[in-house]
C-alpha cells in the first residue's frame, strides 16, 4: 500500500489526531533525513518504524484512539504551560525535532510495559482533578522509572521549543511499547511536564535525583547507566552537567544541616554542663 494512500486512511480513521499526525510524520521524516550519519546510519529504518507505528494507530480500535487522543490533549495543554524562562537552555542538544524524537523513542527501549502502565496510572490519578501537584509524589513516580525518569525530565524540559510538533512526536513512545504503554508513558509526560510548569526544572531534577539515591542508586552507577543509553553524546553530556551540579548542591546543603546539627547538640551539651556546675556550686554553698 502507498503511503500516502496510509496517511488518508490515518486522517479518516482518527479524525483530527490523524491530521496532526499527518503533520508530525511529514515534519519528522524530513528531520530524519538530515540528521548526521554519526547520530543515525540508517534513517530508512526509522522510517519503517515510524510506518509501523501508523499503521498500529489506523487499526486501533475507537476506545483507544479516543484515550491516546485525550492524552495528546492533556499533554499539548501541560506543554504549553512550561515557560522557557524556568527551563535550562536545550537548544543546542538538540539540533532538530528528528534528534529528540530518536532520543525519546532510544530512552524507552527495553522499558518494563507492566511497570509503565501502572506507573501511568498512579500519574493520571495524581494530576487529574487536582490544582496542585505534591512535589515528593511526582518524585516518586518518575523515579519509578528509574534514571530514565531523568532523561525525560530533560527531554520534555526541551519540548517547548519544538511546539506542536513535540506533542504528536512523543507518539514515538507507540513503536516500542504499543498501544496501552504508549498510552501509559504519554501520561507520565504529562505529569512531567505539569510539574515542571509547576516547580521548574532545577527542583524537578534535584528531587527525582534525591528520590533515587534514597532508593540506593549511587551517582556513580546513575552516571554509568546514562552512559549506556543509545542516545546522543550532547543528551548525556548535560545530563551529566546537571547530576552532577545538583547532586553538589544537595551535599553541600545536607552537610550544612548536619553543622547545624552538630552545633545544635554542642549548644545542649555545653547548657547541661552549665547547669550541671550551678548545681554543685549550690550544693557546695550549703
Amino acid at each position: 500500500m502507498r503511503w500516502r494512500q496510509v496517511l488518508k486512511n490515518l486522517v479518516r480513521t482518527a479524525g483530527g489526531l490523524g491530521q496532526e499526525l499527518k503533520n508530525a510524520y511529514r515534519e519528522l521524516i524530513k528531520s530524519i533525513r538530515s540528521i548526521d550519519k554519526d547520530r543515525m546510519p540508517d534513517p530508512r529504518q526509522v522510517i519503517r518504524e515510524l510506518k509501523r507505528i501508523l499503521r498500529s494507530i489506523i487499526q486501533a480500535g475507537k476506545e483507544k484512539l479516543g484515550e491516546l487522543w485525550a492524552a495528546i490533549q492533556e499533554l499539548k495543554d501541560a506543554i504549553a504551560k512550561i515557560t522557557k524562562a524556568k527551563m535550562p537552555d536545550m537548544q543546542n542538544v538538540f539540533g532538530s525535532i528528528g534528534e529528540w524524537w530518536l532520543d525519546l523513542k532510544n530512552t524507552l527501549r527495553g522499558t518494563n510495559i507492566e511497570r509503565i502502565k501502572e506507573l501511568g496510572e498512579n500519574a493520571k490519578n495524581t494530576f487529574r482533578d487536582k490544582k496542585s501537584i505534591p512535589l515528593d509524589k511526582v518524585a516518586g513516580i518518575i523515579a519509578g522509572l528509574g534514571v530514565p525518569g531523568l532523561v525525560l525530565i530533560a527531554l520534555m524540559a526541551a519540548s517547548p521549543f519544538f511546539g506542536a510538533a513535540a506533542m504528536t512526536s512523543s507518539l514515538a513512545v507507540l513503536g516500542p511499547l504499543g498501544m496501552a504503554g504508549g498510552i501509559a508513558v504519554l501520561l507520565v509526560l504529562v505529569l512531567i511536564a505539569k510539574a515542571l510548569a509547576e516547580f521548574g526544572f532545577k527542583q524537578l531534577f534535584q528531587a527525582v535525583l534525591i528520590e533515587l539515591k534514597e532508593r540506593g542508586k549511587t551517582i556513580e552507577e546513575i552516571l554509568d547507566e546514562i552512559d549506556s543509553y543509545p542516545i546522543s553524546k550532547e543528551l548525556k553530556r548535560k545530563l551529566k552537567e546537571f547530576i552532577e551540579k545538583y547532586s553538589e548542591e544537595n551535599d553541600e546543603e545536607d552537610d550544612d544541616i548536619k553543622d547545624e546539627d552538630e552545633d545544635e547538640d554542642n549548644d545542649i551539651e555545653n547548657e547541661e554542663e552549665n547547669d550541671l556546675e550551678d548545681n554543685e556550686e549550690e550544693v557546695s554553698n550549703e
